[in-house]
Order: structure tokens, then sequence, then C-alpha cells
């Protein structure tokens, strides 16, 4: 016999947390210019569930990377190294939360207890690419200027006087003006090859860093439409949270890394 009540309320089965097992990545997708501003608005929605434990944890991330980076002599290789460390623990919490799961505050600092040696050499690499963006620069630089850096200088303190410089002057000006946009093009390259690897190692146990290098430059280089929007949506909201006494910061920072997130899943993991 039927056990079914005309009187019963309709029920329905609704899922509201994500399958963690869903989380599978992909090769890096191109997305439209119009995620670019997607990112930043599902950023905002996960950290409105839980701002008070957001700001606190960044904010203690930011704490240790500063004492890490103060060590005399040593502080900007450590702090480089441990980067990932540091901030892996942003990007796990930033997925628990994104998937319905509990956030505890002592996951801010997952990055120090799983994948630790992976994360460590990611930082190794890091340093190691920044390194050599800084000598090639350094190197196109001297090869330009050698021992005329001194007309170099003389040619621009002519010109604030409101003189002419002669013609040799002005080949080699617009000699350096190359090189610096050689040397910001390099940066670029360097910071779209490492921007995605931390998300991609932290939340893929089987991401290598050869992989996560490459697959971070390629989510980058499809999707440069889109990441201008949100780099110049991310310079706005920077310069808007240094007004009121820099206290702004605590939101902005926070909704950068979860950003980061954001990005990093829909261009790597959503269809």
């Amino acid at each position: 016999m039927s056990e079914f009540n005309p009187y019963q309320q309709p029920q329905s089965q609704i899922v509201t947390e994500k399958a963690l097992d869903d989380l599978v990545l992909h090769a890096p997708v191109r997305r439209g210019i119009g995620n670019g501003f997607r990112w930043l608005s599902d950023a905002w929605g996960i950290f409105v569930k839980n701002p008070g434990l957001w700001i606190g944890g960044v904010f203690l991330l930011w704490l240790v990377g500063v004492a890490a980076g103060s060590i005399p002599f040593l502080g900007i290789i450590i702090g480089v190294v441990i980067n990932p460390l540091i901030y892996a623990g942003v990007y796990i919490m930033a997925r628990n939360s994104d998937y319905g799961l509990s956030l505890r505050f002592e996951d801010f600092f997952a990055g120090f207890q799983s994948r630790v040696g992976t994360l460590i050499a990611l930082g190794i690499v890091s340093f190691g690419g920044m390194l050599a963006v800084l000598a090639v620069s350094g190197l196109l630089f001297w090869g330009v200027l050698g021992s005329e850096s001194s007309q170099l200088l003389q040619s621009i303190t002519d010109m604030e006087a409101g003189k002419m410089p002669d013609a040799a002057a002005l080949n080699m000006f617009v000699s350096v003006m190359s090189i610096a946009l050689v040397a910001v093009v390099l940066f670029f390259l360097y910071a779209a090859t490492v921007w995605f690897a931390v998300p991609l190692i932290a939340l893929d146990e089987n991401m290598t860093i050869g992989r996560a290098l490459k697959w971070s430059f390629m989510g980058c280089f499809k999707n440069a439409i889109p990441m201008t929007l949100y780099s110049i949506l991310m310079m706005l909201i920077l310069v808007a949270a240094m007004v009121p006494l820099l206290l702004g910061l605590l939101i902005a920072m926070p909704l950068i890394f979860i950003s980061i997130y954001t990005s990093f899943h829909d261009i790597y993991v959503r269809p």
C-alpha cells in the first residue's frame, strides 16, 4: 500500500555543498573578458561568509612574511622561498569555503603541513627565476650604458635645465628605454609563470612543479584579456583601500588572495 500523503509538504533533495572530489584539474582554458570581473565578485562572495576569519588569517600570514623577510642578510631569500608555504593555506581555505566545508583558523597554515617539500622547491625555483630576470636586465643595461652612464645622467640634467641634449645622448636614452621595456616584458613573463603555481600545487597532490609552471604560464597567456581587466580592477581596489589610513587593505588583501583562487578555479576546474 502506498504511503503517499497528499497533505505532506513536497520535498526535494537540495545539494548545498559541492563534492570536494569534483575539484579535478584540467589544462587551462580561455575565458571571456567579463570573467575578470567575475573572479573578484566570486571572491567577495567567499570573503563575506567569514570576513573576520579572513582578515585575521591573512593579516597573521602577512606578519609571518614580514618577519621572515626582516632576517638580516637572508631575509629576501627566505621570504621568497617560503611564500608558497605561507599562501598555500589561503587557497586551501578559499577552496574549503567554496565547497561548503567548515573553516578552521589553523588551516591558514596548511601549507606548512602538506606538500611542504614541493612548495619549498617551488619557492627556490621562483627565487631563481627572479634572479635570472634581474641578471638579464642588469646585463642588458650594462651593455648599453657601460662607462657612458655619466653621459646619460648629464643628458638628463641638461634636459631638466631646458637644454637640448646631443644626438648621441638621445640615442642612448632611446636605447635605455628599450632595455627597460624588455625588462618589463621579462618580469611579466616570469610573473605569468609563477602566478597560479602555488594553488595548482597546493590543491592537486599529483601536480609537479614543472607542470604547474607550464600550466600557470599557459593559463595567463590564454586569458591575457580578462586578466588585464582583473589587474586594472585590483589596482583600483588597492588604491581605494589605501585612502582610509590603509585600513582598507585589511579587506583588499584577503579579497585579492581569494580572487587568485576563484580565477584559478574558473580556468583550471570549471568545465
